[in-house]
């Protein structure tokens, strides 16, 4: 995955420098479930062609943020 999916704030999202986590997530899973978010949208939109890419919009998606 790219630095197109970066995770917020640290402050805001209330991460815990002494245990390495936010609100019991580490930044490793929180990273791995923003993959999963674009894995699903772009599941969802697979069929659908780009007459200018010429690609399918699901790779377009997936390409777009690092994902495979």
């Amino acid at each position: 995955m790219n630095e197109r999916i970066k995770l917020p704030d640290q402050e805001w999202l209330g991460y815990d420098s002494e245990k390495g986590d936010i609100h019991g997530y580490t930044f490793e899973q929180m990273r791995e479930f923003g993959g999963l978010i674009v894995r699903e949208c772009a599941g969802l939109v697979e069929d659908y062609y780009d007459e200018d890419t010429k690609y399918l919009a699901g790779h377009i998606i997936r390409k777009h943020f690092g994902v495979k």
